[in-house]
């Protein structure tokens, strides 16, 4: 499994003398990464890539960008995405946070329900057709059609790597294990990720229990995922850094930018304002859509 892969990876650069020390490899590629850059690719255009995170309330979000933060820079924790201590979600809108120059992070209000309305409105956000606002779950397509022109203007030039964040605490309101046999929730959530960026969403597994998270892992490779995560978030009650927990973060952010560079290397050749035009216009005849569905009603 993609997960075992990963600890099993960690484990032995902690244990071995020459690369004692990969957390300062990693934080080095990090520093002087851009867009393309890993499979040495140019000219396709786009400046930054933006990870943008999604999943259920108060499932670690915010918690995750804290850890990325004091990782990245190498400083001491602090609480700078003002992560929660409850199950409910802190954030109530969407907040890019600087990783490096090149690489930023964004926060996202939690999904409630994961109806069709959300769904909508979080394929906007995969399709570059939202800044960072307030995030309102409720369908409403004049928020699309006003966010275009602005959306335009400023030149879209982000690559999103859609990022799926679950608590493996299975008394949350939302439990990930069940979805395959119900086949509903969260699969087409992943599906439309997968389909308007190009890239199956890299899942980050919180909140770590031993008796649960093989369980957890089992049920997010049926659902098709090839880069799974597990991790314990530094947070306010465990602020105090280790070597383990900053290489799996550095991991994390390292398979990002190897996914992101794989999507740009798919797209290389597109030209950028059209293919932005190309999924406004999808996003827009989605929503049409919605919108005559709700008349019927």
């Amino acid at each position: 499994m993609k997960i075992l892969f990963y600890h099993n990876l960690i484990q032995q650069a902690m244990q071995s003398p020459v690369t004692k020390d990969i957390s300062g490899v990693l934080r080095d590629t990090l520093s002087s990464y851009k867009p393309g850059s890993t499979r040495n690719l140019q000219g396709h255009g786009f400046k930054r890539v933006c990870l943008q995170l999604f999943g259920p309330k108060g499932h670690g979000k915010s918690s995750l960008i804290n850890s990325c933060l004091c990782v990245v820079h190498n400083l001491p924790f602090t609480n700078d995405a003002g992560a929660g201590t409850t199950a409910e979600s802190f954030a109530t809108a969407r907040i890019e946070y600087k990783l490096t120059d090149t690489v930023y992070i964004v926060d996202n209000r939690g999904l409630n329900r994961l109806t069709k309305d959300e769904r909508l409105e979080l394929s906007a956000q995969f399709r570059n057709l939202r800044s960072t606002t307030p995030v309102d779950w409720e369908f409403e397509l004049e928020r699309t059609v006003n966010q275009l022109e602005d959306r335009w203007n400023n030149h879209c030039t982000d690559f999103i790597v859609p990022v799926f964040v679950h608590s493996v605490d299975f008394g949350s309101r939302i439990n990930i294990a069940g979805t395959v046999n119900r086949n509903t929730e969260i699969v087409p959530f992943l599906r439309d990720a997968f389909e308007i960026t190009g890239i199956f969403p890299i899942v980050v597994l919180t909140k770590i229990q031993a008796q649960n998270i093989d369980k957890a892992v089992n049920t997010v490779e049926e659902l098709g995922s090839q880069h799974i995560f597990s991790l314990d978030n530094y947070t306010t009650t465990n602020s105090v850094r280790n070597m383990e927990t900053d290489s799996k973060v550095l991991s994390f952010l390292h398979m990002c930018l190897q996914e992101a560079d794989r999507g740009i290397y798919k797209k290389q050749h597109l030209n950028i304002q059209r293919e932005f035009i190309k999924q406004a216009v999808e996003q827009i005849k989605a929503e049409m859509k919605r919108q005559k569905e709700l008349q019927k009603k």
